[in-house]
C-alpha cells in the first residue's frame, strides 16, 4: 500500500493574487486600468507577471481589490490606510 503524501503547492505570486481577487469581484481589466490610469494591456501584462506595477499602481490596485498584494501581510483583506 502506498502512502499518500501531500502535494507541495508552489508559492502564489503577487500577479496571480491580483488576478484571483479581480475575478472574485467580477471586475474587468479595463475597470482596473481606468482606476490606475493605465491601459487594459498594461493590466494584462501585470496579471501575467510580465511587468511589475509601480508603487502608485500597486497602492491603487490593492485599494480597489481590498487586499494586500505587494505590501506587507500579502493576501490579507480590509486595507484601512490609516483609518480606524
Amino acid at each position: 500500500m502506498l502512502a499518500c503524501l501531500p502535494i507541495a503547492q508552489p508559492d502564489i505570486k503577487p500577479h496571480e493574487i491580483m488576478f484571483i481577487y479581480r475575478k472574485r469581484k467580477n471586475m474587468t481589466q479595463l475597470k482596473v486600468a481606468l482606476t490606475i490610469h493605465a491601459s487594459q494591456i498594461h493590466v494584462s501584462r501585470i496579471e501575467r507577471g510580465i511587468v511589475t506595477p509601480n508603487e502608485t499602481e500597486r497602492s491603487k490596485i490593492e485599494e480597489l481589490l481590498g487586499v494586500r498584494i505587494w505590501s506587507k501581510d500579502i493576501g490579507q483583506g480590509s486595507i484601512n490606510h490609516g483609518t480606524k
